[in-house]
């Protein structure tokens, strides 16, 4: 499963300005002016601004809010080479301010790893993930709905690097913690469901993928509709178990609903959807043969 980008609002926050501050000179007023058409959806206009921002002499140890905010517009924009290098720099300049181990790190690290996500990058996003974790339980109580969260993006980035076994291991902490939550988010469950199928149906254990993806599945269709990558994910795996199961006919159909799904979200190109289509190929390539001995 690809990661949705968190909401700028919740990493905007602390750029917020007080009134009781000093006037803010050049650079201070284009990043607010930035961040308001962030929050605005103008997130081309944005990068216009904090390009001219980075120009406007920012003391050193304030470079680094600059690049971030840059990063998170080019992230919207899905520009993924611009986002990387800008939160890359960002990291650096960070971390020469507050050190390696400040939690408030994970606000980069975060999105950075989204990004290293999204450009097929999976060794670099789960070096990102797992870092964005360990910071943030130093100051999350266990149980959390963000360490929930978290755990479910290690565990998502692990799968699409095809380590099953690690992977369920980190969907499993996901699932207990959000289970015994006061505030049951049923969509949050069903897509760690989602994703432990996943990692169970990578170590061959269809059974229990099968079972997940069916209790996930209708709840991710309620909430997202038939045409949408979470839906798409559930209607994947049932398509490749049916297909190892040798139930052509099935898999088709299922394929062809998930191929559906992705094709809203990423292009022809990408590599999600070229596996997706590969095995669709030989699913039709598996009804073909079936129909010609029966011929």
């Amino acid at each position: 499963m690809r990661l949705i980008a968190t909401s700028i609002a919740l990493f905007l926050a602390s750029l917020t300005y007080s009134t009781a501050e000093k006037l803010p000179d050049d650079w201070q007023h284009l990043l607010h002016d930035a961040d308001l058409r962030l929050a605005a959806g103008q997130f081309h206009e944005a990068e216009k601004v904090l390009e001219r921002a980075l120009k406007a002499g920012i003391p050193p140890d304030k470079r680094w809010t600059v690049l971030y905010t840059l990063g998170l517009a080019y992230s919207q924009t899905q520009d993924w080479a611009e986002a990387q290098g800008s939160l890359e720099q960002a990291l650096k300049g960070a971390e020469s301010v507050m050190g390696e181990d400040d939690p408030h790190l994970s606000r980069i690290t975060h999105i950075l790893a989204a990004v290293y996500q999204n450009d097929a990058q999976y060794q670099n996003a789960e070096t990102l993930h797992k870092r964005t974790l360990a910071l943030q339980e130093k100051v999350l109580p266990s149980g959390d709905p963000q360490l929930v969260a978290l755990l479910m993006n290690v565990g998502s980035i692990l799968n699409l690097e095809l380590k099953g076994k690690e992977a369920e291991q980190y969907l499993r902490r996901a699932l207990e913690s959000a289970s015994k939550s006061d505030r049951r988010d049923q969509v949050q469950l069903a897509l760690i469901k989602d994703n432990l199928a996943n990692s169970l149906r990578l170590q061959g254990r269809l059974d229990e993928a099968e079972g997940l993806y069916r209790e996930s599945l209708p709840v991710l269709r309620d909430r997202y509709g038939d045409t949408h990558q979470f839906t798409a994910d559930g209607y994947w795996g049932l398509a490749f178990i049916a297909k190892e199961r040798g139930q052509f006919e099935l898999a088709a159909s299922l394929y062809e609903k998930a191929i559906r799904g992705f094709a809203t979200f990423f292009p022809d190109t990408d590599p999600l959807m070229k596996q997706v289509q590969s095995e669709y190929d030989r699913v039709k390539d598996g009804l073909t043969h079936e129909r010609t001995k029966h011929d």
